[in-house]
């Protein structure tokens, strides 16, 4: 038996031989309470011959067939604590439910003398810290929940992608697997230098230019100028369709156009102090943020290299940009072949367009050799 005297009330961590030493004394503490409740009292003493019968370090059938008493006295008076229960329903406690599997696990796997519930605690918890990190700490809640969903959906697709690869290794399944399993690693020797954005956040919504509502402070004008300079360059390239070849500077074509907006941009670049380290860098690019006015991130784009330059960012010729506007455009090209029943093969091109705002760099783009920060100043030009 064990005094705790007047250490209970002061137990900041219980471990499991506190817990074992609880066991052993509550049924006592918790007569005197129960009294006149017989069925009550018998709950409680099965459970507790549950807990320390499990905690054997070796069974024999009588051990066992102990075991099943127990679980019957639990089965048949857990409906004494419905009413205490939101729900009124017990099968929503999977601890309790495990209970029902114990034999058949001892039997299979040994004894679980050393085994604990900790195993998913442990779990839960990781995923819980890395869950409000990952968040903006701001309605967090639903935030974790989503970052949770989004990182098992990503590894059941790895999972799924292993298992062909390894059940065929030498199918062409298995090498299109491959492939996919390499485009999803962001290590450094699998990306060329430089920055490689890639659209986050995209609408299944389909909108025409024309019914947007732009950030504050871009005019439609000068998103249809910035549109019109990018659509130019594909008017001599025989890769892009006939009509984005011919839109110049039709800015009534423009507005026509349907485009998928984003909420912003993931862009991977070389580490300022450790060119062989690629980072993952995201921004957002929200008219209203959490209804609390826009945020509108900046970022690195590549610019013309400097490599006579002291900074190692000017050597990489890398620009800061202040991030507006996200948006896709997708075009179909006529590849020029045909099928078996002479329909046009069309290819369908996605163009991931950012609407930027220059920044200039200040100090000669020295990162500050605390936060490793880059101090800038408006430019005010528009690309």
């Amino acid at each position: 038996m064990r005094q705790f005297g007047d250490k209970l009330t002061c137990v900041k961590h219980w471990t499991s031989a506190e817990y074992k030493d609880l066991v052993k004394v509550w049924l006592a503490a918790l007569a005197p309470l129960l009294k006149g409740r017989p069925d009550d009292f018998k709950f409680i003493k099965c459970v507790t011959d549950f807990i320390l019968i499990t905690s054997y370090h070796t069974h024999t059938e009588t051990t066992f067939k102990y075991l099943q008493d127990a679980l019957s006295g639990i089965s048949s008076n857990i409906h004494l604590f419905l009413p205490y229960r939101k729900s009124h329903r017990m099968s929503k406690l999977p601890k309790i439910h495990s209970l029902l599997h114990y034999i058949e696990c001892i039997r299979e796997m040994g004894s679980a003398d050393t085994s604990d519930t900790e195993i998913s605690e442990a779990a839960h918890k990781n995923l819980i810290k890395e869950g409000y990190r990952s968040s903006n700490k701001v309605n967090y809640i639903p935030q974790m929940f989503r970052w949770e969903s989004r990182l098992f959906h990503i590894k059941s697709r790895v999972s799924i992608l292993l298992h062909i690869v390894e059940s065929d290794p030498l199918s062409p399944k298995a090498d299109i697997c491959r492939t996919l399993l390499v485009g999803d690693s962001l290590a450094s020797d699998k990306l060329s230098p430089g920055l490689i954005p890639r659209i986050n956040g995209v609408m299944s919504k389909c909108n025409t230019i024309a019914t947007l509502t732009f950030p504050e402070g871009i005019s439609i004008s000068e998103f249809i100028d910035a549109l019109t300079s990018y659509l130019s360059t594909f008017q001599v390239d025989t890769s892009a369709s006939l009509d984005l070849r011919t839109s110049g500077s039709c800015a009534l074509w423009i507005l026509r156009q349907k485009i998928y907006r984003a909420n912003g941009v993931t862009v991977t670049i070389q580490q300022h102090n450790n060119p062989d380290i690629v980072v993952v860098q995201k921004a957002m690019c929200v008219e209203k943020w959490h209804g609390q006015g826009n945020r509108f991130d900046n970022i690195l784009i590549q610019g013309d290299q400097a490599p006579q330059n002291n900074s190692w960012v000017r050597q990489q010729g890398y620009c800061p940009a202040k991030l507006l506007y996200t948006f896709r455009s997708s075009d179909r090209i006529n590849t020029g072949e045909a099928k078996a029943n002479g329909s046009v093969i069309w290819w369908t091109v996605h163009h991931d367009l950012l609407f930027l705002e220059d920044l200039e760099y200040l100090l000669s783009a020295t990162p500050n050799r605390t936060h490793g920060m880059i101090m800038c100043r408006d430019a005010m030009q528009r690309v």
